[in-house]
């Protein structure tokens, strides 16, 4: 009887293990199937196929680092698309097995660190993100990671330091930041975010005449390289705000007309017609009130080429279309392009 006995159990265990085994194997066909979105920026079409991933990996021991690694592209699928909350709990448990499962140094922890840090700086959690950037930054130095992986974490790392106000900071680790892609051949939309993000830093310290040179050469890297409308937008009302307060009102006034030109909006996006602050502010210093008045009456207008989507701040619509230029100045997060940096995140 005891022999009976041994082969049910061996019995049972072989009836159990085959589905778990086809489960893993499915679990894993869609992860990569997801991961080749997230490849082309398709993070709509990644997430229902990693969220079906994520279901069948609950199967999967807490030590099979398959299941780390659906859980870091389904958190940072959901973070560029804006599902913050669930995003911030699949990284943390990503970020556990990882620790349990991969040498300490292992460049994929840096990377979810770093997603990880996107997640919660989106959600003003400004204090904790800086802690990932930082861990992420020292290992990514430990392991000699690509120039362009540790500048896409410093610069992050940077935004995340001008949202707790620590300009100094900021300024510094952005510097750096900016020196790193300088050594990075060609133009990129993230090497223009470095640099509107160390002129933010200068802009909040008053020094404007530097900031001023960093966001004319971000604005131009923008313009080369096809920036969407948005992101434009927020650097030339930084960029007008620097000449406002320098006195260069005419020449804030030629960079707004320079980038822009006024459209016809369907009436959902034309309720509140108004001229950026910035643009009031170099008019009136000229005493053109006839033109500010013009101008108002126009009413909305948008930054051109408007042209596809961008990273971190979500998914933008392919077609052009008119936006306002923001009040308040501040860093662009580096990029939510990007499949997790191998793949990769910024």
């Amino acid at each position: 009887s005891h022999s009976h006995h041994l082969e049910f159990s061996v019995c049972c265990c072989f009836t159990f293990a085959v589905p778990v085994i086809m489960e893993r194997a499915r679990a894993e066909d869609l992860y990569l199937r997801g991961n080749n979105f997230i490849g082309q920026c398709d993070y709509t079409s990644a997430l229902p196929v990693l969220q079906e991933a994520e279901r069948l990996s609950k199967w999967l021991s807490t030590k099979d680092i398959l299941r780390g690694k659906i859980l870091q592209a389904l958190g940072m699928a959901e973070t560029i698309l804006g599902h913050l909350q669930e995003g911030e709990q699949h990284l943390r448990q990503s970020l556990e097995i990882e620790r349990s499962c991969l040498p300490a140094n292992d460049i994929n922890i840096a990377m979810t660190m770093k997603v990880l840090g996107d997640c919660l700086c989106q959600q003003q959690k400004s204090k904790e993100s800086e802690q990932m950037y930082r861990q992420a930054v020292e290992m990514q130095m430990t392991v000699n990671a690509p120039a362009e992986d540790k500048a896409k974490t410093m610069s992050n790392l940077g935004v995340c330091l001008l949202q707790q106000q620590k300009w100094l900071e900021s300024e510094q680790i952005l510097r750096q930041t900016v020196q790193i892609y300088i050594s990075v051949a060609g133009p990129s939309q993230f090497k223009a975010s470095a640099m509107h993000n160390l002129g933010s830093s200068l802009h909040q310290q008053q020094k404007y005449d530097e900031a001023e040179q960093m966001l004319r050469q971000a604005l131009e890297m923008y313009t080369t390289v096809n920036a969407p409308a948005q992101i434009k937008a927020t650097t030339l009302d930084l960029l007008m705000s620097c000449l406002n307060n320098t006195g260069k009102y005419k020449e804030a006034e030629d960079e707004f007309l320079k980038f822009t030109r006024f459209a016809d909006l369907p009436p959902s996006n034309t309720t509140r017609r108004s001229v950026p602050n910035e643009v009031e502010k170099s008019l009136r210093g000229q005493g053109k009130f006839d033109k500010l008045r013009e101008l108002q009456q126009m009413g909305s207008y948008t930054v051109e080429p408007c042209v596809q989507q961008q990273a971190i701040s979500g998914l933008y619509s392919p077609t052009p279309q008119a936006v306002r230029l923001p009040n308040q100045p501040g860093g662009l997060l580096d990029d939510q392009k990007m499949s997790i940096d191998d793949s990769t995140y910024v």
